[in-house]
This record gives structure tokens, C-alpha cells and sequence, in this order.
């Protein structure tokens, strides 16, 4: 009986540490599935983050390129080129942390008029990319005209003098993407576009 006692003992002990193994082993999962779901989160918003410029918040050339290969190629899109007029001049004048904040303030402008599935791109220093999705030229006159007047009225104020910046202006070019052309040929239509506007007195928008 004693050795009945011992293995009824024996065999409780083994089932107690079974159910401990298959708890902490459990806890272990969950702990795992936990930090799995965290590691994925933490990809996702790098990966965002690699989609977009740090200063402005709009898509980077990155985010841009991952934004055309999703469209139709079959509709038409219409592609602005919007560049600050003179910015140099800011920089020069006021430094880079104003120059930053005039990117800022002319990104945010474009924003507003964005709607549906439209999107920018800061595309460089002070040059933006807006592409108005399945909307055709005249679409685009239009709201760049409204972009445009929007920006000359911005008021900026340097922070350390309490003065205003000298009004700001931006010069657009205007393509249209019909069915099936390449980008490049668009943007490199909006940038031929853009230099009339600037080369014809700033300050307004040109159609290629």
C-alpha cells in the first residue's frame, strides 16, 4: 500500500506539474503573440514613416511612387508643380528655421484644397507634387488658381523682430495624364510649365 501511496503521490505531482508547465507555456504564447503584435505595429508606422516627409507631413518621392503605382492607369489625372517663388531670398534674409515653417504653411495651404482620393508630395526643398485623381486640366486650373491666391495671402510673422515676412507667392505648372502615359512624361510636361511661369514674372499659373 505503500507504494500504491507513493505512486497515487507520484502520479499527482506529475499532473500538477503538467498543468504549471501548460500555464507558463500558455503565458509564454501570449507573451510572444503580444511582442509579435507590437513588432508588427512598430514595422507598420516605420514603413509609414518612410512614406512621408518629416517636416510637412505630405508623401516623400517614396510615398509618391507607392501613391502612382495604385492608380488607374486608364483614367485621366492631372499632376500641379507648385515651387515658392524666390525662396532663397528667405533663407538668406531669414534663416532656415523660417524658411521651414513658410514650407510648412504652403503645404498646409495645398492640403486644404485636396479632396477624394488627391494627395501631395513635398518632391523637394520648396517644390511640391499635387495629383488630382480621375480630374482632368480644367480641374486642376482651377484649384491651383485657388492655391495660388490662398498663398498670397498667407501672414507670416518673425517671431524675434514681431515684423511680417514679405509676401509669399508660388508659380504652378499644370499637366494632364491622359490614358497610359508614362509619369515622367507628365512631370517633365508640369516642370516645362512651371519654368514659363516663372520665367513669365512669377506669381501664376501656366497649362502645359
Amino acid at each position: 500500500s505503500d507504494s500504491l501511496l507513493k505512486l497515487v503521490h507520484y502520479m499527482q505531482n506529475s499532473v500538477c506539474q503538467s498543468r504549471d508547465q501548460h500555464t507558463a507555456l500558455l503565458a509564454e504564447l501570449s507573451q510572444t503573440r503580444t511582442q509579435l503584435a507590437e513588432m508588427k505595429q512598430l514595422l507598420e508606422a516605420s514603413r509609414q514613416e518612410a512614406l512621408f516627409d518629416n517636416l510637412t507631413g505630405l508623401y516623400n518621392r517614396r510615398g509618391c511612387d507607392e501613391k502612382l503605382d495604385n492608380l488607374d492607369n486608364d483614367a485621366i489625372h492631372t499632376s500641379l508643380v507648385i515651387d515658392i517663388d524666390r525662396f532663397k531670398n528667405i533663407n538668406d534674409n531669414y534663416g532656415h528655421l523660417v524658411g521651414d515653417k513658410v514650407i510648412q504653411r504652403v503645404a498646409e495651404t495645398i492640403e486644404h484644397y485636396l479632396i477624394e482620393d488627391d494627395f501631395a508630395v513635398r518632391y523637394g526643398g520648396e517644390e511640391f507634387l499635387v495629383l488630382f485623381v480621375n480630374k482632368d486640366k480644367s480641374y486642376g486650373k482651377a484649384i491651383a488658381e485657388n492655391i495660388r491666391h490662398a498663398v498670397t495671402e498667407l501672414k507670416l510673422k518673425h517671431k524675434k523682430t514681431n515684423a511680417y515676412l514679405p509676401s509669399i507667392s508660388v508659380s504652378i505648372g499644370i499637366a494632364e495624364r491622359p490614358s497610359g502615359v508614362e509619369w515622367s512624361d507628365v512631370f517633365n510636361d508640369a516642370d516645362k510649365a512651371l519654368y514659363q511661369a516663372k520665367s513669365s514674372g512669377r506669381n501664376r499659373c501656366v497649362t502645359a
